[in-house]
């Protein structure tokens, strides 16, 4: 596409935005730009190159919003979810902290460059990280303005900035503008938390090979004597800040919990998921229980979901001195060993499964030969015996495309001592609170 039609769908895509958020009181001006908007838009239909990539638009749209439906049984929340690449997941946000002010704001102003408009992602005016951090520094701003005896006030605006901040490195996908806004997220979350005396640490945790990574552990109030403590990951593009909510119960419980990123995601990039080095995060987390003094080594539980399937069953397998783990949505094979449905998930969720490699999908002529040899069922582990007596709870909903009934079944069987269990019809990763106290009852009588 020439400059000038460059140019052209770039002025549209400004001026709709600015319609759309225009909360003035001139109704010629909201007009003006209306017919602005419309007679660019008249322009670039005229024009054969944009009769075309409007059709291409069209096509990408539908079938990302096909994806997105299907990831999700249906059930998005957004309207527009079919311009976007990233799953908009306003409400998981706003529950951290993020309000329909900075929804109004943020959203209008990104505009980007392709069918989808958030899939490129330079750090430049009308991109999603660098909208997400703009608005995320002015609240940081008048969190470090407020003053000290507005506690209240002080801790929603930290809250409010670590989500913000969160936003803006979603899904991460290794930019550094991506990592700067992670570290800030986490930094403004421990501020939030200290405001709510809740304490939380950030914590390094040795690997092999001279890495560290990176730990928040969470501590109940008033520790008199060593507590068990639960190993808490996400998938493949939820991080180490974004599970306050469902912690909160286990922590009100006299439970510390550390959470930390899946190899190769969030703030351990350093070390991407391969063959051998699945469990390593988890195993350096342990290895961090065992020589704290405040964590009793001998009561440790695991909890993962979705993508960190992979490194939570060699973990388990690895270790059976474990009192309890949960695979929750595991992706432990389907689409790792048929490479050819990957086409039906998002884009975004693809990309951050390989990125989790430290591989880009979109380069690869063979993404099979990265994600078949991770797969539990390549490995063996898929024979129908139990490989460890540790306790192991399999929950999901009942139609998955990611991880199949068939493939909770399978995991289960690694277990001696397993349950699986199926809350919701359909999507990716069951939720609610049935499915919360679930896990938290399998894990407290087991801890």
């Amino acid at each position: 596409m020439n400059r000038c039609l460059h140019t052209l769908f770039t002025a549209q895509a400004l001026w709709s935005n600015q319609t759309i958020n225009d909360h003035s009181a001139n109704p010629m001006m909201t007009n003006k730009l209306r017919y602005t908007a419309a007679a660019v838009t008249a322009l670039l239909l005229l024009h054969p190159s944009a009769q075309a990539q409007s059709s291409a638009t069209t096509t990408a749209n539908a079938t990302n919003l096909a994806q997105h439906q299907d990831f999700r049984g249906g059930q998005l929340e957004y309207s527009d979810q079919q311009s976007w690449y990233r799953e908009l997941r306003l409400s998981d946000w706003q529950q951290l902290g993020l309000t329909q002010d900075d929804l109004n704001q943020v959203l209008p102003r990104i505009h980007g460059t392709a069918a989808l408009r958030d899939q490129i992602n330079p750090n430049e005016n009308g991109f999603w990280t660098y909208e997400w951090s703009q608005q995320a520094q002015r609240i940081a701003a008048q969190a470090h303005a407020t003053p000290a005896s507005q506690q209240a006030q002080t801790l929603a605006l930290h809250q409010r900035a670590s989500a913000l901040f969160l936003v803006a490195s979603y899904p991460n996908h290794g930019s550094d503008a991506e990592r700067a806004a992670l570290q800030q997220s986490v930094q403004h979350y421990v501020r939030a938390s200290a405001l709510r005396q809740q304490r939380v640490d950030i914590v390094n945790m040795p690997a092999a090979n001279g890495i560290k990574l990176t730990g928040l552990l969470h501590l109940p109030t008033n520790i008199s004597a060593p507590v068990a403590t639960i190993l808490w990951t996400g998938g493949v593009d939820k991080t180490l800040v974004e599970h306050q909510h469902s912690l909160q119960r286990y922590l009100d419980s006299g439970y510390a919990v550390l959470t930390f990123d899946m190899p190769g995601g969030g703030l351990n990039e350093t070390l991407p998921l391969a063959v051998g080095n699945e469990a390593a995060a988890h195993n350096a987390a342990l290895a961090f229980v065992a020589q704290s003094p405040l964590l009793d080594a001998n009561r440790v539980a695991a909890l993962t979901s979705s993508g960190g399937g992979i490194s939570l069953m060699e973990f388990v397998l690895q270790n059976p001195s474990l009192k309890a783990s949960v695979a929750r949505c595991a992706l432990v094979d389907g689409v790792l060993t048929q490479p050819q449905k990957f086409k039906f998930l998002p884009k975004m969720s693809v990309d951050s499964l390989f990125a989790r490699f430290g591989l880009r999908f979109d380069e690869l002529s063979n993404p099979g030969s990265y994600s078949i040899p991770l797969s539990l069922k390549t490995k063996g582990y898929f024979d129908g015996k139990p490989h460890t007596q540790v306790p192991l709870l399999v929950i999901n909903t009942k139609a998955d495309r990611v991880a199949s009934p068939a493939d909770m079944h399978a995991t289960a069987a690694l277990s001696s001592d397993s349950e699986v269990a199926f809350f919701g019809d359909a999507g990716h990763c069951p939720e609610g609170p049935a499915a919360e106290a679930k896990i938290y009852d399998f894990i407290s009588s087991r801890l």
